[in-house]
């Protein structure tokens, strides 16, 4: 019942609205308070970027929504839920948050994508271990990314390219598209 429960709330999480009401957060116990009183709510599907000056805040709005910090008080809300109603790896996985300079890790481009789908066993992912239904679901998660990278304009990348150390063999511009592409797969709201 408990379980039935969780997804039924889960289910109403899938509009993607995220909601800061009165939020105070501190990086340490008794600290000063880093984000005070906040409040911000973003309909679902919108497309935000934080900006500001150094120290405004924005990092620590990223830290609130992804439940990195503990919050002081208030709540933060996704999909009208209460993102403490569920468990860190499942929240996170809801939230996609694309930062300026994104990460990008020394392997190939769909090393990159898979940074995203965490629900995906590696084996499948590189074609070890390759059973009939490993090597089906090898080609959906391919033609997924393929298109992702299509959707953002890096069709000309394959996913067996190299990126070099920290993305090195890709322009700034190219690490961002990859950036969005691993979000569109995250599937996150």
């Amino acid at each position: 019942a408990k379980r039935a429960a969780h997804e039924a709330d889960v289910a109403d999480e899938e509009d993607g609205s995220v909601e800061f009401r009165d939020v105070t957060m501190a990086y340490s116990r008794g600290g000063d308070p880093v984000l005070r009183d906040v409040s911000i709510v973003i309909p679902p599907g919108a497309k935000v970027a934080i900006v500001g000056r150094t120290g405004a805040g924005k990092s620590s709005l990223i830290a609130a929504l992804l439940r990195l910090r503990p919050l002081a008080a208030g709540t933060v809300f996704v999909g009208g839920v209460d993102a403490r109603a569920h468990p860190h790896d499942e929240h996170r996985q809801r939230v996609a948050v694309l930062p300026q300079d994104p990460f990008v890790r020394h392997g190939t481009v769909r090393d990159n994508l898979l940074l995203s789908r965490a629900d995906f066993d590696a084996s499948v992912a590189d074609g070890g271990d390759a059973t009939r239904t490993k090597k089906g679901q090898r080609r959906v998660l391919d033609k997924a990314m393929k298109q992702a990278l299509h959707d953002v304009g890096l069709g000309q990348l394959k996913l067996s390219d190299e990126v070099g150390e920290q993305g090195g063999k890709l322009s700034a511009g190219q690490r961002q598209l990859l950036g969005i592409a691993r979000v569109l797969l995250s599937g996150g709201k």
